[in-house]
């Protein structure tokens, strides 16, 4: 993604990104993104595999992100799910701690407690 791309997203009260691999996106999007969330957008970060979770952990971006406030660490929900929970959160919460803990919780079965390897 480009960072014309990202800062094009400013129109919106929150956004989801699924991710490659483990939930990253290029190192290049970073300051877009810090600025989306500087500006009181909220970000949450999915991958686009069918199974496993979210890892920001492993690689330098993922710590940046979480450094920069992308939330979403260790969530296995599939994108259109996370589009779909945060739409929801956030009809019902303005507050980012508060949005990070609802997008955290198991409402409806979303998040699973533990990922099963095929």
């Amino acid at each position: 993604m480009k960072d014309s791309f990202i800062r094009k997203l400013s129109d919106y009260d929150g956004i989801v990104i699924a991710g490659a691999g483990l939930g990253h996106v290029s190192s290049t999007t970073k300051n877009a993104l810090k600025e989306l969330i500087e500006s009181g957008i909220y970000v949450y970060m999915v991958t686009q595999t069918l199974y496993g979770r979210v890892n920001m952990n492993v690689y330098s971006t993922g710590r940046t992100l979480q450094e920069i406030g992308v939330q979403g660490n260790f969530n296995d929900m599939l994108p259109e799910t996370a589009f779909v929970k945060l739409s929801w959160v956030m009809k019902r919460e303005k507050r980012h701690e508060k949005i990070t803990e609802l997008m955290n919780e198991n409402i409806a079965g979303e998040i699973t407690e533990k990922t099963v390897l095929l």
